[in-house]
């Protein structure tokens, strides 16, 4: 039994999850073989593990809100890292305020569970709950993102961080590695202070510099002759070094998920989605490139805009503050980009096609904010990067980023039960989760347990 065997000695199951941000399930598996993290490999042969699709879009605050509702953008309203306010044209950041339903700490505590919550991504500001949150990315307040308040001297005084601060990367790749295992050295004392100090039935924890890490230096894994590739798996094995530790700690007998949000893929271009509607006459700006801070800057005329990563969004009469597409013509217009849309190609590479697929609004949300959501959203291939930037001159650039997220190819894993259901999806893991501690899945909940 493991050394926090006085958890798990009850009748009542215990749970662990530990989410790895933007972890591939292809990634996971192949360091899991390369010797890289031994620890992961043998907790792989004790349980099931599948690749997992994610949201649409698969950007990290929508996965996770899925995550913890265990449903679709429609329901939980939170459909992008920048959301438009109501009858506006402001964008907000969506965050633990905004989301709708109720996340999995909530149901547990409404049937009696403590929950201990640890840096998951779109928790903040932490709310009072039966246990503790630790607020994740974008927590901006250490204060605000702990509940309770009692945990913010031991947080202070390790040093700890809701993030990995991003700029380091521009200071230089040794000091963005310092600051990765700097980050990850004060949220394994986090979880290892709160594991052995708190009493639980849920204890959620995710590591994020992963996803950080893949998004400046995909490039590192895929190219086994760039200068810090050994740098890239050594921070994988000292996230495995955590994973062991903590299996130690709860003992192998013990029920554990591991989970990533989404999966990742190396950049070939980014792509930006506004300057083609402009260059296809739906877009019209009211100020020249470098003026244009965010889509406020664009002409009332306008008869479709993009927000982040390819949420595309028709003008419409009604909707829209100064919306000018009638609603009688929504559907046609809609279609023709669409259609052009699926056309896109880049020249660079032989003419390959950028659209991998594009979901209509009501083929894919359901729920009471759907008027709220993209009409259109595009899932590029592999490499195309789209982006709603509203500065760019040309359709295709590159920037400091060489990975990118991707909708397939996620990780699920759990520790001795058989994954049965065909075609993970994220939205899957909340009511897994709820079967695993053998409570109730809620009616609303569009997600269905992994496990029989």
């Amino acid at each position: 039994m493991g050394l926090f065997g006085r958890f798990f000695g009850r009748k009542s199951p215990k749970l662990v999850f530990l989410g790895l941000d933007g972890t591939p399930h292809a990634l996971l598996t192949q360091l899991a073989a390369d010797g890289v993290m031994p620890n992961y490999a043998r907790i792989l042969s004790q349980g099931s593990a599948s690749a997992m699709e994610s949201t649409i879009p698969d950007i990290s605050c929508v996965a996770w809100s899925s995550w913890m509702t265990g449903t679709n953008p429609a329901k939980h309203q939170v459909f992008g890292f920048t959301d438009l306010k109501p009858n506006s044209y402001k964008l907000y950041f969506p965050n633990f305020q905004h989301l709708k339903g109720a996340p999995i700490w909530t149901v547990l505590g409404a049937a009696g569970k403590r929950c201990v919550i640890l840096n998951i991504p779109g928790s903040y500001p932490a709310k009072p709950m039966n246990g503790t949150l630790i607020s994740g990315f974008v927590a901006i307040d250490l204060a605000k993102a702990t509940y309770p308040p009692a945990h913010l001297p031991f947080l202070r005084k390790t040093g700890y961080k809701t993030d990995v601060d991003a700029r380091k990367a521009l200071e230089g790749w040794d000091i963005f590695f310092e600051e990765l295992h700097d980050v990850l050295r004060a949220r394994r004392e986090a979880l290892f202070y709160l594991l052995k100090n708190e009493d639980w039935d849920l204890f959620a924890a995710a590591v994020t510099g992963t996803d950080r890490l893949q998004h400046f230096l995909w490039c590192a894994f895929a190219h086994a002759d760039h200068p810090h590739h050994q740098d890239f798996l050594d921070y994988y094995h000292k996230v495995d070094e955590l994973i062991g530790d903590l299996d130690q700690a709860i003992g192998a007998e013990h029920p554990l998920v591991v989970m990533s949000d989404h999966g990742f893929a190396e950049i070939r271009h980014e792509v930006y989605l506004n300057h083609w509607l402009e260059q296809e006459g739906y877009l019209q700006w009211k100020v020249p490139p470098a003026e244009r801070a965010d889509i406020q800057a664009m002409d009332p005329q306008s008869r479709a805009f993009c927000l982040d990563p390819g949420r595309i969004y028709i003008h419409v009469k009604g909707r829209h503050p100064q919306g000018t597409v009638a609603p009688e013509d929504y559907r046609a217009l809609r279609d023709e980009i669409e259609t052009k849309l699926q056309d896109l190609v880049d020249p660079d590479h032989d003419n390959a096609p950028i659209i991998r697929r594009i979901h209509r609004k009501e083929e894919t949300y359901s729920g009471p904010y759907l008027q709220q959501a993209p009409d259109l959203v595009c899932i590029s291939h592999e490499g195309y990067d789209l982006k709603g930037a509203t500065r760019e001159t040309a359709l295709f650039g590159n920037k400091q980023f060489t990975g990118m997220h991707s909708q397939r190819g996620a990780h699920i894993y759990v520790r001795g039960r058989e994954i049965v259901k065909t075609n993970p999806n994220i939205i899957d893991v909340m009511p897994t989760l709820l079967r695993l501690l053998e409570v109730d899945i809620p009616a609303h909940v569009d997600g269905q347990s992994l496990i029989g």
